[in-house]
This record gives C-alpha cells, structure tokens and sequence, in this order.
C-alpha cells in the first residue's frame, strides 16, 4: 500500500521553500524558517561540501539566489538590523551580505587552523603513506588551505550568481527546485578550477617535506604550470555531485526532524537545520569519497607514472587493495564534516549575539 500522501508534505514544502525565491526576490518576501534553515544548509555546506569551508555561513549564495541577508527566524520589521522582539523579549538581527562573506572567510579560516589535522589524516590513509610523527607535520600546507578560503569563496558565490542570472534570464523568471540545484552543482565544478591546484600543492608539501614556495617552483620548474591542474577532472566530478546531492537533501532532512523527529527539533529551526546538515554532509561525503580517493593519488603521483587518469586509478586501486580501499580516510572526512559545522555554527552564533548587542546598546 502506498504511503500517505501528508508523510512527504513537510519535504516537499521545505525543499520549495529553499529553492522557490527568484534572483529578483527580496528578504522580506522569503519565509523566516527559509531563511534560518537556509542559513544553516549554506553552513555546513562550506563546512565540509567544497574542501575547504569557504561557503559557510552563505545561505543565499545557494538558497535565495541574489546574496543579501540570512536571517534567524523573526517578524519582517527590520529597523538598523533588528528585528521586532521574539518570543523572548530578546530582538533577531540578521548579517548583511558583506557581514556575511567575511566572517564566513574569517570563520573558514579559523576551521582550517584546527581541523587540518584531520585533512592530513585523510590524505595519509588514503595514499597510504605513514603518519607524521610531529604536530608541525600535521599541520604542514595550513597555510595554502587557509590563504585559498576568500578567493575561493568570492569565484564560488560569483559563479552561482552568474549561472543563475543566465540561467532565469536575467532574473524574468523564477527558478525550480531543479534549476537551482543545478547552477549550485555548476558553481560547485567551476569551484575545481581552485580547489584542484590548492589540493595538490598541499598533498605534494606533506610528500616533499618543504614550504610553500619550495613546493610551488619545485612542481612548476619539474613539470609545468599545468601540472597544478592534475586531478581536475576527478576534483570537479567530487565538488559537483557532492553539492547537488547535498543541496537537494539537506531542506528535506530538517524538514522531516521538525515535522516528525524528536521534540527536540520541532520548535527550534536552527538546531533542525543543524542535525539535517550534518546529516546530509556526511551522506554526501560517503558518496562522494570514492572519487576524492581516487584524486587524492593522482596527485600524489604528480609525475603521471601510476596513474593517467580518474577511472584508471579508481580501477586499479580496487583491483590491487579492494573495494574497500576507496573509503579509506572517510571517517577522518565525516568527522571533519561534523566538526566543521559545530565549529563554524558557534563562531556564526556569536556573531549574531555580538551584533545584537551592539546594535541595542546602540538604541538605548
């Protein structure tokens, strides 16, 4: 027997709301739970989605389409930044989109300082080389990995944007579900065109032992500049298929935790968004791993002698080490998933009590 039709109303209504607001649509059009939970989608997507956690904090890079305010739930009378008091007592404020892109850049490179650890982990399983035996190996290539986050996250909001604006034909008409979806899969493919170069220097410095600019002319000298281009193809196939998948089940987890999970979430968008994220950060970190597996060891063989290309090297590593081998480093990832958006939540949640308070000091 089919099942009821009302079990899939609250997907169906938040996966609407997240992709239903046009480029031309305004804050004030969008429904507060669209924005809190857009908010908290854009979050853990930069968390862990694109390698580095540049989108953080960018709700509507991805969700409403245009960049401009992301909001906590709250009335639509905003004066200065505040919102009308809450239930609480206590007013809502909202980030501008300049607020917005710094702190998500300040935030992704606070998350990039302590959570490398676990990048280095992830690479070491996945090549199979030994561990570092120091703390300063472990954070060795911190500082490419932090350096890329404002560049990064400046071509991925500035793809999504363009994509979006050419594909509604310069904001005359509103954008599905779909569409939506796929410009953010787009952005997410263009996104390689960075992220393939950064990975590889930082695989290619845990591997040499050397700094940054050793690194650098070391492969540019040996191989050319366009040997920063190895694994782009692979990096490309993670960045996209990780983003829509993410994307288009994220709005659908939080929805059915507010609708039926634990009481927990049901008066709480924020914390629903939350647990729906990591959820779906996870899950489309697991479908995508076999690939970044895969684009992890072309890099690590710079020179091209092991393995030409992405499908040949997802070949050959199941062939010589198991089917298994493909997920090596991919708790290391979820963990890193988990982490990222716990730490960039807080730093987003300070933000939004410090700008409160000020701007009530303000009013007094």
């Amino acid at each position: 027997r089919p099942p009821p039709a009302s079990l899939f109303a609250a997907p169906r209504r938040a996966l609407s709301t997240f992709t239903s607001s046009s480029p031309s649509s305004t804050m004030l059009r969008d429904p507060p739970q669209a924005k809190a939970g857009a908010a908290t989608v854009a979050l853990a997507a930069g968390a862990a989605g694109f390698g580095g956690g540049g989108l953080a904090l960018f709700a509507p890079a991805f969700a409403s389409g245009r960049g401009g305010n992301t909001a906590l739930p709250a009335s639509t009378n905003h004066t200065n930044g505040v919102d009308d008091a809450d239930r609480d007592g206590k007013h809502e404020v909202y980030l501008s989109q300049v607020e917005n892109i710094l702190l998500g850049a300040a935030a992704g490179v606070i998350k990039t300082y302590l959570l490398m650890p676990l990048a280095t982990l992830k690479y070491c399983l996945q090549e199979g080389r030994a561990l570092p035996r120091s703390p300063f190996e472990w954070y060795r290539g911190v500082l490419p990995n932090a350096a890329f986050m404002v560049p990064i996250t400046a071509a991925q909001i500035w793809a999504n944007g363009v994509i979006e604006k050419f594909v509604s034909r310069n904001g005359t008409r509103t954008l599905t579900p779909y569409e939506k979806v796929g410009c953010a899969v787009a952005a997410g493919a263009f996104s390689a065109l960075l992220y393939a170069p950064l990975d590889l220097v930082v695989i290619q410095q845990q591997k040499l032992k050397l700094n940054l600019l050793a690194t650098v002319n070391h492969i540019r000298e040996e191989y050319g500049h366009m040997r920063f281009m190895r694994g782009l193809r692979a990096c490309m196939v993670r960045e996209a298929v990780y983003t829509g998948g993410y994307l288009g089940l994220a709005p659908v987890l939080s929805a059915a935790l507010k609708a039926s999970g634990p009481s927990l979430f049901h008066t709480n968008d924020f914390l629903a968004g939350l647990a729906g994220s990591v959820i779906a950060g996870v899950a489309a970190s697991l479908v995508t791993h076999p690939v970044d597996t895969a684009k992890t060891n072309i890099q690590a063989d710079i020179a091209g002698i092991q393995y030409a290309g992405t499908r040949q090297a997802i070949v050959d590593i199941v062939e010589e080490t198991g089917l298994a081998s493909l997920y090596k480093g991919g708790v290391a990832r979820c963990t890193q998933v988990s982490s990222s958006v716990f730490v960039l939540s807080s730093i987003r949640a300070k933000a939004l009590e410090l700008k409160r308070e000020s701007i009530e000091q303000n009013q007094e």
